[in-house]
């Protein structure tokens, strides 16, 4: 008899542009647990409470803004005191000194229009602070730290709170030149449900995978142009991942269930969505680095609380990569995935190092290699 099906969910969001920037990447939060409105509540109170003043949902790539939360406190009616705080210095130099500065003209007539600032108005904001007032500079910048250095002990909470190898961050990095930009965030998202699939993987127990995919523009070809994404997007991704070569004589135990059909990343959007957010915006920096798996793997647990690796329950001895690289080395584990025995094929030797590494580890394990 089979055992009592388990249950996980996966939040995924991701982070880049997939047509411009050199690394882009999918990334999900796995979370051995089913999703409750007990721990939703609990994610979402435990963020606002170590971001006072900051709009829900909070985006990664604005919260390490400095001026953000300037404007965020100059738009509000009753800041935060400790928000009220280190902004008051800022404030007082932007208002006084940076009135007519080019630089500062946009956030100005931002919050005058009582809106906030867009990222570039911020952007030119924070250097224009940082050149002409580097002690509210500096105050800020630990603001900063501090808020973003407790949602890592979050996840770290997290992870401990689901116990061993019942937490993790799965994704794939896609490098600009490897995947068409038309093409690339959808082969990524495949290449996220895949991974997670092989690693969940065990034979004679079923379980169960139920996910949220923040929306984004992606293209379209029958219309040749850019639509949200939809369902139908959601379940060709999770299709084809179940059909994927790594999986072939798993058993097929585990099964993707999406949790919605679209999730937007707004006001209504779940905790769970906007950490995967966070571990995207992270995670893309370290991922275009030319370093080896086991020291992106360390870099991974200290910069965000969790692992990129965890154990593969196929091979219940086996911790394997949970963070693909949607390029040659993706294309070269499926080949070798193909081969009996898998190792016939040349490693991929492209960089980053990581990449082939990673491919080569789960070679070693399709192929029945220690």
């Amino acid at each position: 008899m089979p055992k009592s099906g388990e249950e996980w969910v996966l939040y995924i969001d991701e982070s880049g542009n997939f047509a411009e920037d050199s690394c882009s990447c999918v990334v999900g939060l796995v979370l051995r647990a089913r999703e409750t409105a007990t721990l939703e509540a609990e994610l979402r109170s435990y963020i606002e409470a170590k971001l006072p003043g900051v709009a829900w949902p909070p985006h990664a790539t604005e919260l390490k803004i400095r001026t953000y939360r300037v404007a965020r406190c100059m738009l509000m009616e009753n800041a935060p005191e400790e928000l009220a705080r280190v902004c008051a210095p800022a404030i007082r130099a932007i208002e006084n000194g940076g009135e007519g500065a080019p630089a500062t003209a946009g956030f100005l007539a931002a919050i005058g229009a009582g809106r906030m600032p867009r990222y570039d108005e911020m952007q030119a904001c924070d250097q224009w602070l940082k050149a002409h007032s580097r002690t509210a500079y500096g105050d800020l910048g630990r603001l900063v730290d501090r808020q973003l250095g407790s949602l890592t002990e979050l996840l770290k909470k997290l992870g401990g709170q689901c116990g061993l190898d019942g937490a993790f961050v799965v994704g794939a990095a896609v490098p600009k030149d490897d995947t068409h930009p038309d093409t690339a965030y959808k082969s990524a998202l495949g290449a996220t449900l895949e991974r997670v699939l092989a690693l969940l993987e065990e034979p004679g127990s079923p379980r169960t995978i139920r996910f949220r995919v923040a929306t984004r523009n992606v293209h379209e070809p029958l219309l040749n142009t850019k639509v949200d994404l939809t369902a139908r997007h959601v379940v060709e991704a999770a299709r084809a991942a179940q059909e994927s070569v790594l999986l072939s004589g798993s058993g097929g135990a585990a099964r993707l269930v999406p949790l919605e059909l679209i999730t937007r990343y707004d006001r209504h959007v779940r905790a769970g969505v906007v950490l995967a957010d966070l571990l995207a915006n992270r995670l893309r920096h370290w991922l275009s680095k030319d370093s080896s798996w086991d020291r992106l793997a360390e870099a991974a647990v200290n910069k965000c609380g969790l692992p990129i690796q965890t154990r593969a329950w196929r091979w219940s001895d086996a911790m394997l990569p949970a963070m693909a690289h949607d390029g040659e080395a993706r294309q070269w584990l499926e080949q070798s995935a193909e081969l009996e025995p898998p190792q016939r094929v040349a490693r991929p030797h492209t960089k980053p190092r990581w990449a082939g590494e990673q491919a080569e580890l789960w070679a070693q394990k399709l192929g029945g290699k220690s």
